[in-house]
């Protein structure tokens, strides 16, 4: 095969891939394409002169093509159930995945009593899976034998060499009581409507210390929500049914997640608690209730998480790293639902 034949067929294979994807090696063209030696490594320079491939030593050669028109395809996998987190972060990946130019996305739901979703992964090239239901090892391992690049988010998965994307969960936990405290509230009701899971838990834990620690006092309430089941609903129903008899205890609500916020605001309005007169409301997530009044002290992301999902795979396919385990800090947002005693 003559070189400029050899290089025409290479350069339409980088055209067809991902910038920064891993390119053939010189042994891989040789048997590929049954050229000697010489041959590769002088078409391979040509297109790193021409800025087509980057030679990287003892680690690989890259696409470096600018134009590619190439796009990864990336499965999103989420509970088929009412959450609007779940809904955010299919929303937000899109627009992420729109914004990129490099990534298609598909997205799938699971429905809610199948504890480990038996997904087809073929034609994808990488898959998201939020807040998976079942997080124990067998899990874990049937995950890694995959043959594409698997992202969680919602959970952490300990030694497993599997990527995560989350939210400082526990500092998020940690900076809401020392808020609280800092504007003069000492008796807190901890509530949690949504189902039991690694995030959930660390904010409770990340509060829970952090109001040992300041000497503040934490009534918790969990209204142990099943897969499935509509959080903000039940919650509401819970929480009106306990109200009554923790009253005159607390000056505030901790909310594990801010999706709870209308309900939350109508079960302490229905027994004449007025918000923040009466009782200060935060919540721990991002999501944005939306429509209700005072607007929610909550959880932010300085930085998009989805995006983040597609930065840190890009990095993968890339040869920059071979896994992550992605915490995003959190801040404050204020709303007008928090009175300073």
């Amino acid at each position: 095969m003559k070189t400029d034949e050899l290089y025409n067929i290479l350069y339409h294979e980088l055209v067809n891939i991902a910038p920064q994807s891993r390119f053939y090696s010189i042994r891989e063209i040789m048997r590929r394409f049954s050229v000697n030696q010489r041959a590769a490594v002088k078409v391979i320079r040509i297109l790193e002169k021409k800025g087509f491939v980057e030679c990287r030593p003892h680690i690989g050669i890259f696409c470096t093509m600018k134009n590619s028109s190439f796009k990864r395809r990336l499965l999103f996998l989420a509970l088929d159930w009412p959450s609007p987190i779940l809904d955010l972060w299919k929303e937000q990946l899109r627009k992420a995945a729109e914004k990129s130019g490099k990534w298609i996305l598909h997205s799938v739901s699971s429905p809610s009593e199948t504890p480990i979703p038996k997904i087809a992964v073929a034609g994808y090239d990488a898959v998201c899976i939020n807040r998976p239901a079942v997080q124990n090892r067998e899990y874990m391992k049937w995950l890694l034998n995959f043959n594409i690049p698997v992202v969680l988010t919602g959970c952490r998965t300990g030694d497993f060499h599997i990527n995560t994307v989350n939210g400082m969960d526990e500092f998020s936990g940690n900076i809401l009581a020392k808020y609280l405290y800092d504007r003069g509230h000492r008796q807190v009701l901890l509530f949690n409507s949504e189902p039991e899971n690694s995030c959930i838990r660390l904010r409770k834990e990340g509060f829970c210390n952090m109001a040992e620690l300041l000497g503040m006092q934490v009534i918790q309430l969990d209204c142990h929500t099943s897969l499935g089941e509509f959080s903000l609903l039940r919650g509401y129903e819970y929480l009106r049914g306990c109200i009554e008899e923790y009253k005159g205890k607390f000056s505030a609500v901790f909310m594990t997640t801010s999706s709870m916020a209308s309900g939350v605001y109508k079960a302490l309005r229905e027994h004449g608690l007025r918000i923040p007169e009466d009782i200060s409301v935060v919540g721990c997530d991002r999501s944005d209730p939306g429509g209700i009044d005072p607007p929610l002290t909550r959880i932010q992301y300085p930085e998009s998480p989805e995006e983040t999902v597609l930065k840190q795979l890009e990095r993968l396919f890339a040869g920059e790293i071979d896994c992550f385990h992605t915490e995003i800090r959190t801040t404050i947002y204020e709303g007008s639902s928090v009175k300073k005693l």
